[in-house]
């Protein structure tokens, strides 16, 4: 699906990744972590493309009918356009790249919203929801486009119990049902670990690949595995 080939990216005059060298596959899981939080996220918006690498490849392969947009990219906060309600927001993406027409997409957002809890919400505008119910609204803006890929911003770090059960129940879901390509971030691996299949650990700009559970554990990086 994606493939980084010796990607280098940096912020501010810091090198924040060199020479990252992955792939990203249908239905792949992957959680990326370590004490380069800000590498961790820039490797996230990369492979959404919100970022644009300094050197190096970034290739993806199969449909090249889909926009490279077609990414579920759930911020941690903000994500949404604040001149719109929530559901004006969900709707935006599968309009746009014309999967259904605007009726279509409202019809359907709001049983997405019922089935995440937050119908009751949908006509809010963004600054005046929680922040989790904001991020239950880019999922279902997800949901809506169909996005082969989502990349999630430490989805679980913070919530009321009824959003962080609404949101365990869509990660759970992309990744057994639909079986989507899915990346995390985290600054606490330990709350994503049943979730993660492939592993990315950033430190000091370098990433380590793990591709399986116990790749991890059997690797000699002391720091990695004490995370968990």
């Amino acid at each position: 699906m994606i493939e980084f080939r010796n990607v280098s990216y940096r912020e501010d005059g810091r090198t924040l990744l060199e020479g990252v060298n992955f792939s990203i596959q249908a239905a792949d899981s992957i959680l990326i972590f370590g004490p380069a939080v800000k590498a961790c996220q820039a490797l996230l918006k990369l492979t959404a493309r919100i970022l644009t690498q300094d050197r190096g490849e970034i290739i993806r392969s199969g449909d090249q009918s889909l926009p490279w947009s077609c990414a579920g990219y759930v911020f941690k906060r903000g994500g949404l356009m604040n001149n719109l309600t929530l559901l004006e927001n969900a709707v935006l993406p599968a309009v746009y790249h014309k999967k259904m027409n605007m009726a279509q997409a409202k019809k359907e957002a709001l049983a997405v919203f019922e089935r995440i809890g937050i119908k009751h919400q949908a006509f809010l505008r963004p600054a005046h929801a929680d922040p989790g119910v904001c991020r239950l609204a880019q999922c279902a803006r997800a949901i809506l486009a169909d996005c082969p890929l989502w990349a999630f911003e430490d989805p679980l770090a913070e919530g009321d119990p009824a959003t962080l059960r609404a949101l365990k129940t869509i990660l759970a879901e992309l990744r057994k049902i639909r079986k989507k390509a899915l990346l995390i971030t985290a600054v606490d691996p330990r709350l994503y670990f049943d979730l993660g299949e492939r592993f990315i650990f950033l430190e000091s700009a370098k990433a380590e690949i793990y591709d399986s559970r116990q790749a991890l554990f059997d690797s000699g990086n002391v720091r990695a595995r004490e995370m968990f």
